[in-house]
């Protein structure tokens, strides 16, 4: 699957959807507590520029999968993804990274966030 960004051109990531899948009605026992009690199924990615995709498995109708929106904190822009991957269950957790993002004279200049134990590391991009 591929879903490009036009960075450069001001397109950004303005909202991330997941879908989340009860391990138990998967498999007919109690989850594991590393997994917790779901499991990402399918999420959505849409952009300012009215862009989206919906990266879900083979076959699911993307009206049949409800779709909760991730929470980042206001006035941050999303710049990333961390992810959890099982070799029998695919990706199983997703998550974002936000950040301040400022323009000064042509630069783009990020703010580290603080999210849980990860922070975002000061970055300095040509834009």
């Amino acid at each position: 699957m591929h879903f490009p960004i036009d960075g450069p051109g001001g397109e950004i990531i303005e909202t991330v959807e997941v879908n989340l899948v009860d391990l138990k009605s998967l498999y007919g026992e109690p989850a594991q507590s590393f997994y917790g009690h779901r499991k990402l199924r399918s999420f959505k990615i849409s952009t300012n520029y009215g862009n989206s995709f919906h990266f879900q498995p083979a076959g699911d109708a993307p009206d049949e999968l409800p779709l909760r929106p991730m929470v980042i904190a206001p006035g941050t822009t999303i710049t990333g993804f961390y992810a959890s991957q099982n070799p029998e269950m695919g990706l199983i957790s997703l998550g974002v990274i936000s950040e301040v993002i400022r323009r000064i004279r042509e630069r783009c200049i990020t703010k580290p966030i603080e999210h849980a134990s990860l922070v975002v590391k000061r970055n300095k991009r040509q834009s």
